[in-house]
C-alpha cells in the first residue's frame, strides 16, 4: 500500500510511476533520528528534485 492505493491501482496513471507516501517518509525520517541522536540530517536534492517532496523534506530534514 502507498498512500492507502495498492500499486496496481496506483499504475493505472501509467508508467513510469513514482508514488510518494508523505507519512512513510515522515516514519522513516523519525526511525533515523531515534537511532543516531544528534546527527545533523540532511537530504541530497540530486537524489530526487521533485518539488513536492522537496518541500516537504523541508520540514523533516536540517538542510539540503
Amino acid at each position: 500500500m502507498i498512500g492507502g492505493h495498492t500499486a496496481a491501482a496506483l499504475a493505472q496513471a501509467g508508467t513510469p510511476l513514482f508514488a510518494y507516501d508523505a507519512k512513510r517518509i515522515t516514519a522513516q525520517v523519525a526511525r533515523f533520528r531515534a537511532a543516531f541522536p544528534g546527527v545533523a540530517l540532511h537530504y541530497a536534492i540530486k537524489a530526487n528534485p521533485y518539488a513536492p517532496l522537496l518541500d516537504h523534506m523541508a520540514t523533516l530534514v536540517d538542510g539540503f
